[in-house]
């Protein structure tokens, strides 16, 4: 009996936790010629003006990540679900982002992947 309880308990809490989460992330991929020194140390700041810069969000209301290892990095923005910015305008920001911080990296010839996440949380 005690069992059959805490079996229902978890679906029911289950059911209504994936209810609640209707959050859309948009995902994206490109290859770009960055350095492991330039994505640890350049992109995170770059991507934080340049969204700051073109939208109304404030830096601390922006959550960055960044992950990943030598030949595919991930890049998370998250931002909050009552702001005004769009998250296609977000993504193409990362993007742009990138793809500048991949012109001016002259030294690196190497390719690899930037993936793209975008979600308000």
């Amino acid at each position: 009996m005690m069992k059959k309880a805490i079996i229902s308990s978890a679906i029911i809490c289950s059911i209504l936790l994936v209810g609640c989460s209707n959050n859309d992330v948009l995902e994206s991929e490109l290859e770009a010629a960055l350095s492991q020194e330039t994505i640890s140390s350049e992109l995170q700041n770059e991507l934080i003006a340049s969204i700051t810069e073109e939208t109304e969000l404030d830096s601390e209301s922006l959550a960055i990540m960044i992950d990943g290892g030598v030949d595919e990095y991930t890049v998370s923005v998250g931002f909050p679900n009552d702001a005004d910015s769009d998250g296609e305008m977000i993504q193409k920001l990362v993007e742009e982002v990138i793809q500048d911080l991949s012109e001016t990296e002259a030294a690196t010839e190497d390719k690899i992947v930037m993936k793209i996440k975008v979600e308000q949380y």
